[in-house]
C-alpha cells in the first residue's frame, strides 16, 4: 500500500482546518499542500507516521505559525507615516520600524488594531474612528496606551534578566454525562494546557495570560474564545477569562497522598472488616454460581470498591453536587490536574477514576477506570472510552461491532482489551470475561448488597474522614470555592481508595492468589 494512501483520507479535515487558520480558500489550499508535501518528505526520509491524523493537524499548525512568524518579521511599513501624529512624546523611532510587527503581536486586539491601521496600514485618526466605529479621541487614547505598552516591553526586554518560563501540563477528567470528546482533543494542545493553567489561579485578562507564558496575544485569541465556546473558559463581564474546572497541582496530591494513606493505616480494622462483609455477601447472591472463577473474582472486586467509594462519597454529600447542563446535550463539570512539564509522581502507579458507566437502550457497562494491577484497562485512545461497552454487548450477543458503531482500530485492537482482562478466548472463540447480569441482578448487588455495606462502612469511618478534611489547607482558588466545594474534597481524597486497596494489597489481604488481570467491571443487559 502507498504510505501516503492513508493520509490522503483526511484531505478535506485538513483543508477545512487550514481553511480556519487562513479565512480564505487561496491560502487554505497552498497551507494543505505544504502539509501533505511535508507528508511525503518525511515518509521518502523513513519516518512512519502511525496517526495521520495528529501528525498532518500539528504539521499543519507549526506551517501557519512559521508564516505568522515569517509574516511580522517582514517589513511592509510606509516610511511617509507620522509617527508623531497623535502623542506628545515619540516612544517609537522610524528607524525602528523593522521590529515593530514583533512588539505589535505582543499586544491585545483592543491596541492592535488602531497601532496597525495607523502605524502600518497608513490611516489617519479620524480613517481609522470610522473604521472601527469609536469616537476618534478613543482611537488616539489608544494609540497613546499601546504605544506605553510597546516601550514599556521594550524596557523589560533590555533591562530586565526576564524569568524563566516552565511549561505546564494539565490533565482533564469530568464528572457527569458528556456526549462529546471534542474538550479533550482540544486540552490535548501544548499551548491550550499553558493557557489552562495561566488562567486557573485567578481571573487574567487576555494580555496577562500572553505575558504570563511568553507568548505574544495574537497566537492565543482564538484559542481562548474557542476554550470558552468549549465551556472549559469563563470570560467575565470584565473581560477577563478563567479556567472552569476544579484541579490539583503537586503539592495537593503529595498531601492527599501521605494524609489518605495515614486515615487508611489508622484505621485499618474497617476496611478489612468491610471487605470481608463484601466478599461474603457476594458469595451468597443467588446467581453468583453461574460465574466462572475469573468472573467471580471481578465481581467480588467491583462490589467492595462500589462499597468503599459509595461511602466516601457519602461521606462528602455528593447527592448536593449540581452539574450543569452542557451544549454537547451532557452534564458535567471538569475535574483534574495540573502539573510541570517533567514532573514524575512517585504516586502515578496507584490511581482510579470514580464509578463510570456507558451504553445504550438495552446495555449498560460499569466500570471503574482504575490502573492497581491492571494497567491494561485504561484506555490508550479517550474515544474508545464510550464505545467499550458496544464492543463488550457485540461480543456477548454475536452481533456485528461494525453495525453497533464501534470504531475499525477499537475492533483491530482486540487483543488488548483480551490482555486487560475483558475477553478470553475458549476453543477458538472470544468470550466476554467479566460478570454480565441482567437488570435486576444489577439492582441486588448495587441498591442491597453495596448500599447496605456503604452505609455500615461510612458509620465506621465518616468521622475520621470529615475531621482530616476539616484539617486540610484549602488550595481551591477563591472564586471557584463555591462552585468546586464538593469536587475539591474529592480531590483531595484521590488517594484514599488506592490506599484502601493498595494497603489492603500490599498486607496479602486483598486479592489472594490472583494470577489475572482483574478489572472491576460489570456489564448489564435489562
Amino acid at each position: 500500500m502507498d504510505p501516503m494512501e492513508p493520509l490522503l483520507a483526511y484531505t478535506d479535515e485538513i483543508w477545512k482546518l487550514a481553511f480556519a487558520r487562513c479565512g480564505n480558500t487561496a491560502d487554505a489550499d497552498d497551507l494543505t499542500q505544504e502539509t501533505y508535501l511535508a507528508a511525503l518528505v518525511a515518509i521518502r526520509r523513513g519516518r512512519e507516521i502511525r496517526y495521520p491524523r495528529t501528525w498532518l493537524a500539528n504539521t499543519l499548525m507549526h506551517l501557519w505559525n512559521s508564516r505568522l512568524r515569517e509574516k511580522y518579521r517582514m517589513v511592509t511599513v510606509s516610511y511617509g507615516v507620522d509617527f508623531p501624529e497623535v502623542a506628545e512624546d515619540t516612544v517609537i523611532e522610524p528607524e525602528e520600524e523593522t521590529s515593530l510587527r514583533t512588539h505589535i503581536a505582543s499586544l491585545t486586539k483592543l491596541y492592535r488594531d488602531v497601532i496597525v491601521l495607523h502605524y502600518i496600514g497608513g490611516l489617519t485618526v479620524e480613517q481609522i474612528a470610522e473604521s472601527l466605529d469609536i469616537p476618534a479621541g478613543t482611537v488616539k487614547r489608544r494609540l497613546h496606551d499601546g504605544r506605553e505598552k510597546i516601550r514599556k516591553g521594550k524596557e523589560k526586554m533590555k533591562n530586565e534578566e526576564l524569568e524563566r518560563i516552565t511549561p505546564m501540563c494539565v490533565s482533564l477528567s469530568w464528572n457527569g454525562s458528556m456526549n462529546s470528546t471534542e474538550v479533550f482533543h482540544f486540552a490535548e494542545g501544548n499551548l491550550v494546557q499553558q493557557i489552562l493553567a495561566a488562567a486557573y489561579e485567578k481571573p487574567l485578562t487576555d494580555g496577562e495570560i500572553a505575558e504570563k507564558i511568553d507568548i505574544p496575544v495574537y497566537y492565543i485569541e482564538d484559542l481562548l474564545e474557542k476554550a470558552v465556546d468549549l465551556e472549559i473558559m469563563v470570560k467575565t463581564d470584565a473581560g477577563r477569562y478563567y479556567t472552569d474546572a476544579c484541579l490539583s497541582t503537586t503539592d495537593d496530591w503529595e498531601t492527599s497522598w501521605y494524609g489518605c494513606h495515614q486515615l487508611v493505616e489508622s484505621h485499618l480494622g474497617a476496611y478489612t472488616d468491610c471487605l470481608y462483609r463484601v466478599k461474603e455477601a457476594v458469595e451468597k447472591l443467588s446467581w453468583y454460581g453461574e460465574l466462572n472463577h475469573r468472573q467471580q473474582w471481578k465481581l467480588k472486586r467491583f462490589a467492595f470498591l462500589e462499597t468503599v467509594q459509595r461511602a466516601k462519597n457519602n461521606s462528602m454529600e455528593t447527592e448536593k453536587l449540581e452539574r450543569p447542563k452542557r451544549k454537547d446535550g451532557g452534564n458535567w463539570i471538569l475535574i483534574g490536574g495540573v502539573w510541570p512539564l517533567g514532573y514524575v509522581t512517585p504516586f502515578r502507579d496507584l490511581n482510579m477514576g470514580g464509578h463510570r458507566s456507558s451504553g445504550d437502550d438495552g446495555y449498560h457497562l460499569h466500570e471503574f477506570d482504575t490502573s492497581i494491577w491492571d494497567n491494561g484497562f485504561r484506555c490508550r485512545n479517550i474515544d474508545w472510552v464510550k464505545y467499550v461497552s458496544r464492543l463488550l454487548y457485540a461480543v456477548h450477543t454475536g452481533k456485528d461491532p461494525i453495525e453497533l458503531g464501534c470504531p475499525a482500530d477499537m475492533i483491530e485492537s482486540m487483543d488488548y482489551f483480551t490482555d486487560a482482562g475483558l475477553f478470553t478466548m475458549e476453543n477458538g472463540t472470544r468470550k466476554v470475561d467479566i460478570p454480565v447480569v441482567n437488570g435486576e441482578q444489577w439492582r441486588e448487588l448495587m441498591i442491597d448488597l453495596c448500599g447496605r455495606e456503604a452505609d455500615f462502612l461510612r458509620t465506621q469511618t465518616e468521622p475520621f474522614i470529615r475531621e482530616w478534611l476539616a484539617a486540610c489547607s484549602n488550595g481551591l482558588p477563591s472564586h471557584l470555592r463555591e462552585k468546586y466545594r464538593i469536587q475539591w474534597l474529592g480531590l483531595m481524597l484521590a488517594y484514599y481508595e488506592p490506599a484502601v486497596y493498595g494497603i489492603l494489597y500490599d498486607k496479602g489481604i486483598h486479592l489472594q492468589g490472583v494470577d489475572f488481570c482483574c478489572p472491576p467491571a460489570v456489564l448489564v443487559i435489562e
